[in-house]
């Protein structure tokens, strides 16, 4: 009965397509989970942590396409955080300017 079992699960051929699916996943969910975590450690005057991130939103980018709609809710919530919190728009643009450049490195090549 197992060697049945086995062998009509090595022949079914949507299993394939679902093992192939979900390889991406994993590192997907690994490298977007630590981007929300150094985004959520990030000082809001430091410059190098939104660098990271852009590498981090460009390396998931590469395994899952479609992290970079995130791209936009990121940027929307870091003007209206770091504005609240009182610091200048030109810093702010220096960090989304960090954001899309460390995104681009990953990406464009």
């Amino acid at each position: 009965m197992a060697l049945a079992a086995g062998l009509a699960a090595a022949l079914y051929g949507p299993a394939d397509l679902l093992r192939r699916g979900t390889a991406a996943v994993v590192p997907a969910l690994f490298l977007e989970l630590l981007l929300l975590l150094l985004l959520l450690h990030a000082s809001p005057g430091g410059r190098w942590p939104w660098l990271l991130a852009g590498l981090l939103l460009g390396l998931a980018a590469l395994t899952v396409a479609n992290i970079l709609l995130f791209l936009p809710c990121l940027l929307f919530w870091l003007g209206s955080t770091h504005h609240r919190e009182g610091i200048p728009l030109r810093r702010i643009g220096q960090q989304a300017g960090l954001l899309l450049a460390g995104c681009l490195l990953v990406v464009a090549p």
